[in-house]
């Protein structure tokens, strides 16, 4: 259970139409920067792999420019409306043992990552320093998951440790991005490792899985 093992997977608690809507708006977004884009007027072009291939082209070739399509998918309406849909706030709600009124949510994120690609790779951690109360997190797939895409890495039960030491470097110094804001020393790590059992939360679309703020988490192996 989640207090067990720090995290809950629920199955099927995400509806198409949600998803479908956060997806709308992320290519909604590239078309207005690529208006010459085949897929423009195609209904759902997240389903062809053509259009897949088109994205990672074009965020190769216009770094800046896809900064900013990834920005305003980050302020989606949609993305509060399925945070706050009355499925999810239950959930929350339950886990935390408090009522729904007093529910919250801060720093929404759609993470676009190709495979194999380790520039935003995220290393191990907490999203502890995000919480002055505690917190759940709320981590969902928007498009088919499989092994080669890789699934969300959890250290079950390691939300035990509280909140832990972590290691700040110089912007140039870190191992992974600096989405993490921090890192766990590599010798402080190595023992978690070995101590907790490593979990790969393996979620279809529609899944999604709640884990307390200090639980340890890390980007998938092929991020």
């Amino acid at each position: 259970g989640y207090l067990k093992n720090g995290y809950v997977i629920v199955r099927k608690c995400l509806d198409r139409k949600s998803i479908d809507l956060i997806l709308n708006n992320l290519c909604d977004g590239y078309f207005k920067y690529n208006p010459n884009s085949s897929f423009k007027f195609k209904s759902k072009p997240w389903l062809s792999q053509k259009f897949h291939k088109e994205f990672k082209n074009f965020q190769k070739k216009n770094p800046e420019t896809f900064s900013e399509i990834y920005d305003l998918a980050q302020t989606s309406v949609a993305i509060s409306k399925m945070i706050s849909s009355e499925k999810i706030t239950k959930i929350a709600s339950s886990l935390l043992n408090c009522n729904k009124s007093n529910l919250s949510h801060y720093q929404n994120m759609i993470r676009m990552d190709t495979p194999y690609n380790k520039k935003n790779k995220s290393a191990w951690h907490q999203e502890v320093q995000f919480f002055y109360n505690p917190g759940i997190v709320f981590w969902a797939p928007l498009i088919k998951m499989f092994q080669k895409i890789g699934y969300l890495k959890i250290l079950e039960k390691s939300h035990l440790l509280g909140e832990i030491e972590y290691q700040r470097n110089k912007p140039s110094s870190y191992a992974t991005s600096r989405l993490s804001t921090s890192e766990i020393p590599k010798k402080t790590l190595s023992s978690y490792l070995k101590r907790f059992k490593l979990v790969r939360a393996k979620l279809q679309l529609g899944d999604a899985v709640f884990f307390g703020s200090n639980l340890l988490h890390s980007s998938s192996d092929n991020v």
